[in-house]
């Protein structure tokens, strides 16, 4: 049977997608990554709510191809998240992203529907193509990646790195030696560099662009 008419890609082709995690700063963080790549892929939604997700699905215009969703939120787990939602759209797919796999989850969440299981810490390339595999979707499941790099020197690359690990501004500036007062110079650098307007933003460019 194929994807209902009303789970089908956007005109333009592209995947339609919702994002389901209980980090708000993951949420942010993976929507501005899809966008700043130009990645052929629609989010239509974010939430981090499991429950407000099933309740967006219920409109037909925001009812994604894909569902990517944190395996591991307070409310409700991924597997369990994957197991209402399929139950209510047996066409939709789910995709689970997760800082740490387990060969366990991953037999449980086929189980419950899952299509797949990536960490967070995969290239935009693989989610993407992951994401293309599941709803068979050519131009995500064969996308080449973002075009252009842009370069950073060491210094900026070593602090949106850190950053990306959850250290601190104080504990990146212990680390390199400096001020934290220099450190936030060369994140304004980096910031005019990369065309970013927040830190999250410019750690999903630094990502995209494998700089970190």
């Amino acid at each position: 049977m194929g994807i209902p008419e009303e789970m089908r890609g956007s005109d333009s082709g592209q995947l339609t997608l919702g994002i389901l995690d209980n980090d708000p700063y993951a949420v942010d963080y993976l929507e501005i990554l899809f966008k700043r790549s130009s990645a052929p892929i629609h989010v239509l939604w974010t939430t981090t709510v499991p429950r407000n997700a099933l309740k967006l699905c219920a409109a037909e215009a925001a009812l994604p191809q894909v569902i990517l969703t944190d395996m591991s939120m307070p409310e409700m787990s991924g597997i369990e998240f994957a197991r209402e939602i399929t139950a209510l759209y047996p066409a939709m797919k789910v995709v689970g992203i997760t800082a740490l796999r387990s060969p366990d989850e991953q037999d449980s969440a086929r189980q419950a529907g899952i299509s797949a299981v990536l960490n967070k810490d995969e290239t935009v390339m693989n989610i993407v193509r992951t994401l293309g595999h599941v709803v068979g979707n050519d131009a995500a499941m064969y996308w080449q990646g973002p075009g252009s790099i842009i370069a950073l020197n060491d210094t900026e690359c070593d602090i949106f790195g850190m950053f990306a690990q959850g250290r601190t501004l104080q504990s990146i500036a212990v680390r390199l030696g400096i001020s934290p007062a220099t450190v936030k110079v060369h994140m304004k650098r980096a910031y005019a560099k990369l065309n970013a307007h927040s830190r999250t933003e410019a750690i999903a460019i630094c990502i995209r662009d494998g700089l970190i």
